[in-house]
């Protein structure tokens, strides 16, 4: 029994030893983990996809309310990760009415035409407050306007004279007053009475419709004062004369000028303008001495029928003759 003892104490001596072993300081590091490609990435990109889930279900159940990463509301985000506003806080991107109708060419001389565009048929809201105009809605029926503003060379094949300070073919027809753009329609419907139109100066509502292509006045891109002096020869750019017609960009229904260069007469007729009683007029578009509010869609500017301004032209409109 004895004999048995003993072997039993050295066993326990040797497991403890051999324990102490094991746990020693000394012994060899364990393997290092294995190295992942990319973790991070990964966990990115399911939260990516656990957020889309998130949004488009919220989306789905009418709930506009975004989150940060941490729970908070959006409100709670640093500017950096502020959402973007709702599309519905957006100015809406308007399609463009299609010109269904071809141009209409009519020769005032040989070697001398004239381009009228086809406006088609629309509603619109017409100014913006900024004028007397309060915004109103306005139909248009469809007409044809000038793709350019009447140059030189036309004016003279029609009347005979140019009245124009700066001098050339292709240059816009200048200082003329009502009484001057009432002639010319008077003479346009009497030489071309077989062309099958009958021409006249565009009204204030068909001027304001054509030149933003139908559009409201915060989606039209030539009202945007960083994009005006791509379509307009105004103060800052124009270096206070006039240029040749159709160098600048036109606009979607392909018009030329429409802002800028010189001023265009309209029909219109304003009454008691002046104390006396006297007709006023109205020109559109600004011209190479106005500012950015000037040139705007909806800006008007009052003209007498008979004091001519160096800066003022013409662009005619024309309907078939029913």
């Amino acid at each position: 029994m004895s004999d048995w003892s003993g072997v039993v104490g050295v066993l326990a001596v040797l497991a403890g030893t051999c324990c102490l072993a094991g746990c020693s300081d000394d012994s060899p590091p364990a393997d290092p983990p294995e190295i992942r490609a990319d973790p991070v990435a990964k966990s990115d990109t399911a939260a990516t996809d656990s957020g889309k889930k998130d949004s488009d279900a919220k989306a789905a159940s009418g709930d506009n309310t975004a989150a940060s990463p941490s729970g908070d509301s959006a409100s709670a985000l640093p500017p950096a990760l502020e959402p973007v506003k709702p599309a519905s806080e957006a100015p809406a991107i308007e399609p463009v009415k299609p010109q269904t109708e071809k141009p209409f060419v009519l020769e005032l001389s040989p070697g001398i035409t004239i381009q009228f565009a086809w406006i088609p048929p629309g509603e619109y809201t017409m100014g913006d407050g900024s004028s007397e105009l309060p915004p109103h809605r306005e139909s248009i029926e469809p007409f044809y306007l000038g793709v350019y503003e009447m140059t030189q060379e036309q004016w003279t094949a029609v009347m005979g004279s140019n009245p124009s300070l700066t001098r050339g073919a292709k240059y816009p027809v200048e200082r003329l007053n009502w009484s001057d753009c009432r002639a010319l329609v008077g003479k346009m419907n009497e030489k071309y009475a077989d062309s099958g139109m009958r021409f006249d100066l565009p009204t204030e509502a068909q001027w304001e419709y054509a030149c933003r292509a139908g559009r409201s006045i915060v989606s039209n891109p030539s009202d945007s004062r960083d994009e005006i002096e791509e379509f307009a020869w105004m103060g800052r750019n124009a270096r206070s004369d006039t240029h040749p017609v159709g160098r600048k960009k036109p606009n979607d229904w392909g018009l030329y000028d429409m802002q800028g260069n010189v001023a265009e007469f309209c029909a219109d007729v304003v009454q008691g303008a002046a104390a006396d009683g006297e007709e006023w007029h109205v020109v559109r578009g600004g011209n190479i001495r106005s500012g950015y509010s000037e040139c705007r869609s909806v800006s008007r500017l009052p003209r007498r029928t008979v004091v001519p301004l160096r800066q003022d032209g013409v662009r005619l409109m024309c309907v078939p003759v029913k």
